[in-house]
C-alpha cells in the first residue's frame, strides 16, 4: 500500500496547488461542471476561510503522521505501554471496534442459519412433495397402461377374433349354388309358417299342438 498511497499524496499534492486560489485554478473550472455546489461554496467562501480549513486539515495530517512515528520509529515500546494500561481501549481498537465480529454475528451467522434451514425445507419438504408427485404419476401411468393393455386391447382383440370365428363359420353358407340358397328359403319358409300356426291355430301341419 505504500506506493499507491504516495501517488495518491503526490496527486492531492499537485491537485490542490493547481486549485489554489480555488475560483482560479484550472482543476477548479475543469471539476466545475461535475461538482458546481462545491464550486459555489468555495467560491462564496472567503480567503481566511479556505487557507484556515487547509491549515487545519494539513495539522491533522501532520499530527497523525507525527504520533505515528513517535510509536512506531522513536520509542516503539509506548505502544506496549499503553497497551497494558489500557487493554481494553487497545483491543478494542486493535480489532477495528469489533465491526467485522459483529457483522459476522448479527448478519453473516443468522443468514447461515436461514440458508441452512431453506435447505433442509427444500431437502425434506419441497423435495418429497415433487417424489410423491412423480411417484403417483408413475404409478397412475403404469395402472393406466395395464388398463389399456389387458382391458381396452384385450376385448377389442377378443371382439376381432370372435367376428373372425364366426366369419370363419358362417361363410361357409355362401357356397354360391342356388338350389342351396332355394332349400334354405324353403326350411325358413316352412319354419315360419310352422311358428305361426302354432301361434293362431294351437296346431300346425306337423301335427304339434301348443299347450
Amino acid at each position: 500500500m505504500t506506493v499507491p498511497l504516495m501517488i495518491l499524496a503526490g496527486l492531492a499534492l499537485v491537485g490542490g496547488f493547481l486549485g489554489f486560489p480555488p475560483e482560479h485554478g484550472w482543476f477548479h473550472g475543469f471539476l466545475h461542471e461535475v461538482a458546481t455546489p462545491v464550486g459555489e461554496l468555495a467560491h462564496e467562501a472567503s480567503l481566511g476561510k479556505v487557507v484556515s480549513l487547509m491549515v487545519l486539515a494539513i495539522s491533522i495530517a501532520l499530527g497523525g503522521w507525527g504520533v505515528a512515528h513517535y510509536l512506531y520509529a522513536i520509542r516503539p515500546q509506548t505502544a506496549d505501554e499503553w497497551s497494558q494500561k489500557a487493554p481494553g481501549l487497545y483491543a478494542t481498537i486493535l480489532n477495528k471496534y469489533y465491526v467485522d465480529e459483529g457483522y459476522d454475528r448479527w448478519v453473516v451467522e443468522p443468514c447461515k442459519r436461514l440458508g441452512i434451514l431453506w435447505d433442509w425445507i427444500d431437502q425434506h419438504i419441497i423435495d418429497e412433495m415433487v417424489l410423491t408427485v412423480g411417484r403417483m404419476t408413475d404409478t397412475g401411468s403404469s395402472g393406466i397402461t395395464w388398463v389399456e393393455k389387458h382391458v381396452i386391447y384385450g376385448g377389442l382383440n377378443i371382439i376381432g377374433y370372435g367376428n373372425h370365428l364366426a366369419a370363419r363359420s358362417w361363410r361357409k353358407l355362401q357356397s354360391g349354388m342356388v338350389h342351396h340358397y332355394v332349400a334354405v328359403i324353403v326350411i325358413g319358409f316352412v319354419a315360419l309358417v310352422h311358428v305361426i300356426l302354432l301361434w293362431f291355430v294351437g296346431t300346425s301341419a306337423f301335427g304339434v299342438a301348443l299347450r
